[in-house]
């Protein structure tokens, strides 16, 4: 903090010091060719399709009105992952700005920028290669005073060395420590043509350091250029983990369309780090991540409308964030991450309610095994309610603290069955139910009062595979015998915590403000707590202009009941799994020579045959039948694999499923009407 506060008073000095006339635009950008970040939505905003976390700014300047009276620009810019940007400055009178960017094609980008004000602009962005970048912006104004199209180019030389000095390992971010680069911009009604040279270049980490001259050139009936002006600016930045501060002295021309402008400064927060100062932390610091672990677990990734920015924004009643759920593969590659980061000492997890299947929180917890078994530490808070199976979750843990009116309903596996024949009896129905087996005991509910002895059959065997898991993963995570975790469920659920602290269940009772304190004291108070979604940004930020293309592999997810149709992705992940939709994705990417094989991610009860049948065929035209196009085709399954979603398994190379998957099962049951008496 001290550093940053020396800082804000250097770059304040320097802003009196040097400058005399900078633009709006603090954010770290002088070209079209390489704004992509806050300064991409005044200069470029093809830029803010590049992919970025969230990102925030605020900046102060003061301005010549020309008319001898100094006002303020007062400006708050705003990006969100999904390209939206939006700036509300105050300059003379209150104004907003808003832009979108978007790439529709690899390492290609577009965007707009709009102000019901001013002006308007469009931009376009291509990046080829990693060491080059060409951009293009069309700015017209309301009144149409001017109309200028401007365009740059940029390379980074140390790009097209081939001794891997542009490399990164996972201890060091990567990022170009000298780029070069050319901007024109032509005013096509006012007749001028001005030319930008620039130089940006990184000191140290965390420091970056920019220089450029213009040429201001007045253009005659013939289009033949005369010089007019030279002018000179400098941009510096300095970054702390995810914040940072910049200057820029640019001078007043149409260039940046700017007037004489007076001293200045500008804050920034990117959500990620971006050089980071102060990467690895004091000497002997012990650094923890602070995660939330709650909600729902899916598989897809959550499918959210074109305009999901409005959820980021400001969630409204039918745009509940609380309803989006957490891919399963992003949160366990995360924790695998933080698994192989050395700077990173522990977890505390935050325990709410996890809603997930017994294998999809097996999966979870052998994550967090491979990340005790680092030798790093896992600390667990809940306020509430543990339930049976996040308490297996979590059991690992080196400590488990709750609050003192907790409950931990540690208890094992019980399934309840329903059955409404009684029902069906007393209003005069009569069910018909065709099975193949008497093992098919689906439609059981609706025929019998009772448990017959196959139904029994099949959930006994299928209640004790899951108990045994639990039993053994338990036993692992915790190192004691399985006996003890049998006598620790047998004695459950703990409606005590005193007694849940007795039987070494739990750590000890805190109210959460004890608990925060508690892990501030932790090494010794040397401890740095790192929120989860600051490092994760970490992944949205990309360092490369044009990231080098690898061989792919397609993950194919094939979620929710099998029907004839489209799936219906959504927030909260597929509920149904549409044939028409499956097929036309392995198709694709059966016929891309880019990706060399396919993982299918089954996580379904079944449906339809006819549905099963025709994903089926795609399949085994992946293996067998499209001679041209076959590749490797792998099954994964999730919670379910049962039935149909077993079939649509069958021509797969390979098939893996979780020990707690239920799968399995293929056969036909159809209920097909209901008779009167």
């Amino acid at each position: 903090m001290n550093k940053i506060k020396f800082s804000i008073i250097f770059l304040f000095y320097i802003s009196i010091s040097l400058s005399q006339n900078f633009n709006s635009n603090f954010w770290q950008g002088i070209s079209v060719s390489t704004s992509d970040n806050l300064n991409a939505l005044n200069l470029n905003p093809a830029g803010l399709g590049v992919k970025r976390a969230n990102q925030l700014g605020f900046a102060i300047k003061e301005i010549d009105t020309n008319i001898n009276e100094n006002k303020y620009y007062i400006s708050l810019t705003r990006r969100y992952r999904c390209g939206f940007a939006i700036e509300n400055f105050y300059k003379e009178q209150y104004s907003m700005s808003v832009g979108y960017g978007f790439s529709p094609y690899n390492n290609i980008y577009l965007g707009f920028k709009y102000n019901k004000e001013t002006d308007y602009s469009i931009g376009f962005l291509v990046r080829p290669h990693n060491g080059f970048s060409i951009g293009y912006t069309k700015f017209n104004n309301k009144n149409n005073d001017y109309e200028y199209h401007r365009a740059g180019i940029a390379i980074r030389p140390f790009a097209f060395l081939k001794n891997n000095m542009y490399k990164h390992d996972d201890k060091f971010i990567k990022y170009s420590n000298l780029t070069v680069g050319y901007d024109n911009s032509r005013d096509i009604l006012n007749k001028t043509n001005l030319e930008q040279y620039f130089i940006s270049f990184s000191l140290t980490k965390g420091i970056e350091f920019s220089l450029f001259t213009v040429e201001d050139f007045t253009l005659n009936e013939n289009d033949n250029p005369t010089l007019k002006d030279r002018y000179y600016g400098i941009n510096l930045s300095f970054n702390f983990d995810n914040k940072g501060i910049s200057i820029t002295n640019h001078p007043a021309n149409s260039f940046y369309n700017i007037n004489k402008s007076g001293t200045g400064i500008a804050y920034f927060d990117y959500s990620q780090n971006l050089y980071s100062i102060d990467k690895t932390g004091k000497q002997n610091e012990a650094k923890y991540i602070k995660l939330e672990l709650d909600g729902l677990f899916i598989e897809e990734k959550p499918t959210l409308s074109p305009f999901d920015f409005i959820i980021d924004i400001n969630p409204l009643p039918f745009a509940n964030k609380s309803q989006v759920g957490q891919q399963l593969k992003e949160w366990i590659d995360y924790i695998d991450k933080i698994t192989k980061d050395t700077d990173i000492h522990g977890i505390i997890i935050d325990l709410g309610n996890v809603q997930a299947g017994i294998a999809k929180k097996k999966e979870m917890h052998d994550a967090l095994m491979r990340f005790k078994n680092a030798g790093k530490k896992i600390i667990v808070y809940s306020e509430s309610f543990i339930s049976n199976t996040d308490y297996y979750l979590v059991s690992m843990a080196d400590e488990i603290y709750a609050h003192h009116m907790a409950e931990i309903d540690l208890k094992g596996i019980n399934m309840e069955m329903m059955f409404i024949r009684g029902l069906l009896d007393t209003i005069s129905i009569i069910p018909e139910v065709i099975r193949i087996s008497p093992y098919k005991t689906a439609g059981d509910l609706l025929l019998n009062n009772a448990m017959s002895d196959e139904m029994r059959e099949n959930y006994t065997e299928l209640a004790d595979n899951l108990y045994n898991t639990i039993i053994k993963d338990i036993a692992i995570a915790k190192g004691i015998t399985q006996s003890e975790v049998i006598m620790m469920i047998d004695q459950g659920p703990y409606l005590s915590t005193s007694r849940a602290i007795d039987k070494k269940i739990i750590t000890g009772v805190m109210f959460p403000d004890q608990f925060e304190k508690y892990t501030k004291s932790l090494n010794d108070k040397k401890i740095k707590i790192i929120d989860s979604e600051d490092y994760n940004l970490l992944e949205d930020f990309v360092y490369d202009w044009a990231p080098s293309d690898k061989s792919k592999i397609a993950i194919i997810y094939a979620v929710g009941g099998i029907i004839s149709g489209k799936s219906n992705p959504g927030p909260s992940g597929s509920s149904l799994m549409g044939d028409e939709t499956i097929s036309k994705a392995i198709k694709r990417a059966r016929e891309d020579n880019d990706i060399k094989a396919i993982v299918f991610r089954i996580d379904s009860g079944g449906g339809s045959a006819l549905a099963s049948d025709m994903m089926w065929n795609e399949i085994r035209n992946t293996t067998t039948t499209d001679t041209e196009n076959i590749k490797p085709f792998i099954v994964s399954m999730s919670d379910v694999a049962a039935s149909g979603g077993y079939y649509i398994a069958c021509e797969a190379d390979s098939i893996l499923a979780n020990e707690a998957t239920i799968t399995g099962s293929i056969g036909v049951i159809y209920s097909y009407r209901n008779k009167f008496r």
